[in-house]
């Protein structure tokens, strides 16, 4: 009985000591995504391709643009594994030490990285009050 105690405990101590921290895997495919793909889908309101939120994990993730846990199914890394994002001729280009970041981290999950911006939670209310402004910028017969 202490023998599978013993073990117990010491592969609970191997395998965590091998698996990736999630936090620092989210930084390092954040500063990869940021590097290579945000200058075009996201830097200063670029919405190239309709994607210009290729830094909000939440949103790549209800879009279906990675499926956490099965990088093989997640069209972001379908494009980055054949080399045709960023397009041809664009610099800089993800290496294969970046790409194998970016697998991992979905492998793992695709957590978010600390920088990751909250999503501000926009309220029937908000909805409401922007229709509203929307049509005061109408003439009243318009309306």
């Amino acid at each position: 009985m202490r023998w599978g105690i013993i073990l117990l405990v010491a592969s609970a101590a191997t395998s965590g000591a091998t698996e990736p921290d999630r936090r620092a895997l989210a930084e390092k495919a954040a500063q990869v995504l940021r590097k290579n793909c945000h200058r075009c889908h996201g830097e200063d309101g670029s919405v190239e391709g309709g994607f210009n939120f290729v830094l909000d994990v939440p949103r790549l993730i209800a879009s279906r643009k990675i499926v956490p846990g099965k990088p093989d199914e997640s069209p972001l890394w379908k494009r980055l594994a054949k080399d045709s994002m960023p397009p041809a001729g664009e610099e800089p280009r993800p290496d294969e030490t970046e790409r194998a970041i970016v697998r991992q981290w979905i492998e793992a999950g695709a957590p978010a990285s600390a920088d990751s911006p909250p999503r501000p939670r926009v309220t029937s209310a908000d909805v409401l009050r922007w229709v509203l402004d929307d049509l005061q910028t109408f003439d009243r017969r318009s309306r």
